[in-house]
C-alpha cells in the first residue's frame, strides 16, 4: 500500500460524507495507515489494508464507528461505499474492530463472521450480496 493510495481514498470518503451529510469542508484526514473522520454527526475510524496477524493486506478495518443517528441507514450506506470503491483500491475483505453489542448484531444481520472476541470479517463479494438482499427486504 502506498501513501498515495490512503490519500486517494481518504478523498473519496471525503467525498462521500460531504454528501451523506452535507458537510462543505473535507471531514477525513489521513496518515500512514489509518483515516480518521470526525463531526458532529459521526465518528469514523479506518485501518487501511493493514498487514498484521489478524488483518490481511487487502482489508479495509471499521476500527470505530458512530454516528448521532442511529438505526436511519448511515452504517448501511457506510458499507455501500466500501462496496463501491472495494475494485479501485484492490480491497477484498471488510473487518470490524472491537464491536460492541449493537455492532456485532449489525455485523452477524449483514453475514460477517466474528474471529476473534470483538472482531468480524467479511469478503466484499458476500457483503455486496448481503446488502442487496438487505435493501430489497427494506424497499418491499
Amino acid at each position: 500500500m502506498s501513501n498515495k493510495e490512503i490519500q486517494l481514498f481518504c478523498r473519496d470518503l471525503n467525498v462521500y460524507l460531504m454528501e451523506r451529510f452535507s458537510y462543505k469542508t473535507c471531514p477525513a484526514t489521513s496518515n500512514m495507515f489509518t483515516v480518521d473522520a470526525s463531526r458532529k454527526l459521526f465518528d469514523l475510524y479506518f485501518r487501511f489494508k493493514p498487514n498484521t496477524d489478524l488483518w490481511k493486506p487487502d482489508t479495509i478495518v471499521i476500527a470505530k464507528i458512530g454516528f448521532k443517528h442511529t438505526r436511519i441507514g448511515h452504517g448501511t450506506d457506510l458499507l455501500k461505499f466500501i462496496v463501491k470503491v472495494s475494485n479501485k483500491y484492490q480491497t477484498n475483505k471488510v473487518g470490524i474492530e472491537g464491536a460492541n453489542d449493537n455492532l456485532a448484531d449489525f455485523a452477524k444481520k449483514l453475514g460477517f463472521r466474528k474471529i476473534n472476541n470483538k472482531q468480524w470479517i467479511i469478503d466484499i463479494t458476500e457483503l455486496k450480496v448481503s446488502l442487496e438482499k438487505t435493501c430489497h427486504k427494506i424497499v418491499i
